[in-house]
This record gives structure tokens, sequence and C-alpha cells, in this order.
């Protein structure tokens, strides 16, 4: 079962819904939803791996204590809840909104890696993935989903 079709009789009752990806096929729209903990786990690598690592950046520049174990646990723990609410928002039929949850989260966090980066004129480990990958990603998903909500409950 995959995470945005797992209720196709909701979908298929509303035929005036769009769904984000209404351009897609069933599947292209499971592989839009594995983006987000697949660009997750690309995200991690990049702050685990780059610089001298997201731990040591953050105890250097921000007196942020974070073992590289705490760090890796947090990750996982961020990527299990990813995929865990993903599956739960398709069970309890609310995967659109899921979606733009997902995309604010990302786009939130690229941002915030290419604002530090921009004000303290450095690298921070996560700022790639976060410009490349995820602010696109979390643009392009709200973008997607305007048309089936209302400007309010996209800002919510």
């Amino acid at each position: 079962m995959n995470v945005l079709d797992s209720q196709p009789s909701v979908l298929a009752a509303q035929p005036n819904m769009r769904t984000p990806l209404k351009h897609f096929s069933e599947s292209s729209a499971l592989r839009w939803a594995t983006l987000f903990p697949v660009t997750y786990l690309l995200h991690i690598a990049e702050e685990y791996y780059c610089g001298a690592g997201f731990p040591q950046y953050m105890l250097k520049y921000y007196h942020v204590e974070l073992t590289e174990a705490r760090f890796l646990k947090l990750q996982l723990l961020g990527v299990i809840a990813m995929i865990v609410g993903q599956w739960l928002s398709a069970n309890l039929r609310f995967p659109r909104t899921m979606l733009v949850i997902l995309g604010s989260v990302v786009l939130t966090n690229g941002a915030i890696h290419l604002m530090r980066s921009v004000a303290n004129a450095r690298y921070e480990p996560g700022l790639i993935t976060g410009v490349v990958l995820w602010i696109p990603l979390g643009l392009t998903t709200i973008y997607l989903s305007r048309a089936e909500m209302s400007s309010s409950r996209l800002i919510l």
C-alpha cells in the first residue's frame, strides 16, 4: 500500500478535488512522497560528513554540545517520524496536508541553513542539500498544493 494512494475511494469519490500531483501517475505520487525521507538521508549525510560535521560546527560556533552518536540518534528519530507520519496521514486520510507539512519543514530547514551561512559568511553543514534539494522540494510541494487548500490553511 503506498502512502498517497492508500485511500483511492476517497479521492475517486471527489472528482473535482485536485491532488498536489494531479499530473503524475499513482506511482509518481508515491515517488514524490518518498523524496522527503530520501532527501533527508542525503541531508544527514552532508551534515555528518561535510566540514567538521554538524555536531562540531554547533559546538564551535554556538557552544552546543551534541555528540555524533546523539546527532545520529536524533536524525534517525526524525527519519522514522517522517515515514510514520506519511503512513499515518495516508491511513487517516490527510496525505495532502502531510505533504504540505513536510514541504514546510524542509523549506524552513533549508532557509535556516542558507540564512545562517549568509549572515555568518561561512559554510554550514547542511547548506548544500538545504539549498539544492530542500528549498526547491518545499516550494514545489506547497505550490502544487495551493489549488486544494485555502491560503489561510496553507499558512497555518
